[in-house]
């Protein structure tokens, strides 16, 4: 699964929707296409995306009319071209949300912080990764954020 660049046009509601955070989102998914936490639209929050087979999909909340908590659970639409595409995206978001793993990553050197013993550090929250961050320039940031960064610039 990773950001797209395909047009998502098209896409529609097939009944498959997933409860998660805004939050938890943004460290699956990353930054959305459409951040307007103002709740006057019928969506605050859209992601275009695709899945590991090319199948583009849009995870988006649906008429909350209101601003959403960063860390409220609510429900989301996922919009396919299909039932299976959908489907087939839910499963992979399921699949990063228990996967997802925590780096440090060094702004300034564009590097990933490794131990003394060269070793790439991963963690499993944000809160035990953010206990390595030694300086200004490093960041704790999930794999799969950093991931669509990298993918994203090439």
């Amino acid at each position: 699964m990773k950001k797209t660049k395909k047009c998502v046009g098209g896409t529609s509601f097939h009944s498959t929707t997933i409860e998660c955070s805004v939050s938890k989102l943004r460290e699956i998914l990353g930054k959305p296409n459409y951040d307007i936490n103002c709740g006057t639209d019928k969506v605050n929050f859209d992601w275009y995306m695709e899945t590991e087979d090319g199948d583009v999909f849009t995870v988006y909340d649906w008429k909350e009319y209101r601003s959403i908590s960063e860390d409220e659970i609510i429900e989301w639409h996922i919009g396919g071209l299909n039932k299976s595409a959908t489907d087939k995206a839910k499963e992979e978001i399921i699949k990063s949300m228990k996967e997802n793993k925590y780096v440090i990553y060094d702004k300034e050197k564009k590097e990933l912080v490794k131990n003394i013993e060269g070793i790439v550090l991963l963690f499993h929250d944000k809160e035990d990764a953010n206990k390595w961050v030694l300086n200004k320039h490093e960041i704790a940031t999930p794999l799969s954020e950093l991931i669509n960064l990298i993918t994203q610039n090439v």
